[in-house]
């Protein structure tokens, strides 16, 4: 079984990455590069380790760009060998800034990453979403039906 797992180096992806690595699972994580470090030493950075496991392949992207910013080669990689897809890339911040990051990135990226799943093939999708679904209530119903 490969995974592809965006936010693959953040706080609930790395756990997540971990756990699947731990477990004999494929990954392939998407991650993001900046200008002063690489996405695989990102990812790596992530894991406290210095080289990737066999089973961990990492690939540079951005969901806020269009198929999520994957090189031609990458995208037919993961139409080759993913099963199954884990969104848990999101903006966090609970304070909008008023830049559109928190919309870029938690709808436009989850569009775009939607759309991949469906041009590699509709594997199994699995979305972690955020607080922010719920707006601005001041207390969680869990009782409610929030849809």
């Amino acid at each position: 079984m490969r995974f592809l797992v965006t936010g693959a180096n953040g706080t609930v992806g790395r756990g997540l990455v971990e756990i699947l690595l731990e477990n004999g699972h494929n990954i392939v994580a998407l991650v993001r590069d900046q200008p002063d470090i690489s996405a695989e030493d990102r990812m790596l950075s992530s894991l406290g380790i210095d080289h990737s496991p066999p089973n961990l392949i990492v690939v540079t992207g951005d969901i806020e760009q269009d198929k999520c910013g994957l090189s031609d080669d990458d995208f037919a990689f993961l139409k080759q060998t993913v099963d199954k897809v884990i969104h848990v890339a999101a903006n966090v911040n609970f304070i909008d800034d008023g830049s559109g990051s928190i919309h870029r990135t938690n709808v436009i990226g989850t569009e775009n990453v939607l759309k991949v799943a469906e041009l590699i093939g509709h594997p199994d999708f699995y979305y972690v979403s955020t607080i922010f679904v719920i707006g601005n209530a001041v207390e969680l119903d869990e009782t409610k039906n929030w849809g």
